[in-house]
């Protein structure tokens, strides 16, 4: 865990509201069509718009050029998890950037999860504990039961949909 984590998550929110002056969460939901021409790959430009390595060039950019602003940054597990175990090392790579960038800054998982049990229960320890994230999306469609384990830490906040 953080060690800004130990503080409660809206706590933490409002403080970098206020020293920021800004409520920016940056969503990174990078589709890799849609990178710009020219983002390399290990020095040279990648013929796959999919290799892990342009992706993360392009994301690192994008990190770094709003970090100052942002309160939150929100990357979107499906474009990771298209990309089998390669994309979630690129997962991992791009929470690591974003704590050394700026261990200040919350994360939130953009997974939208929305089990109940033991699998809920599994999907908290893994998004707060393995990854450490801050937050994550829910969708509660079948019921409280969804939520619960997520609502355990007040240093981590649930986001339903």
């Amino acid at each position: 865990m953080s060690e800004s984590a130990a503080v409660n998550f809206r706590e933490r929110f409002e403080r970098l509201r206020r020293e920021r002056q800004s409520v920016l969460c940056v969503g990174l939901d990078q589709d890799a069509r849609r990178i710009p021409a020219g983002y390399a790959s290990a020095g040279a430009l990648s013929e796959n718009p999919e290799d892990p390595e342009r992706i993360y060039s392009f994301l690192s950019d994008v990190i770094r050029a709003t970090a100052e602003h942002a309160v939150a940054f929100k990357p979107n597990l499906a474009f990771f998890e298209c990309l089998g175990p390669a994309g979630m090392q690129l997962f991992e790579r791009v929470l690591k950037t974003i704590r050394d960038t700026d261990p200040e800054v919350l994360i939130l998982a953009d997974a939208k999860r929305g089990d109940i049990g033991n699998t809920a229960e599994r999907y908290a320890r893994s998004f707060f504990e393995y990854y450490d994230c801050d937050a994550i999306t829910l969708s509660p469609y079948m019921g409280l039961d969804t939520l619960e384990p997520f609502l355990k830490d007040p240093a981590r906040a649930a986001i339903a949909l």
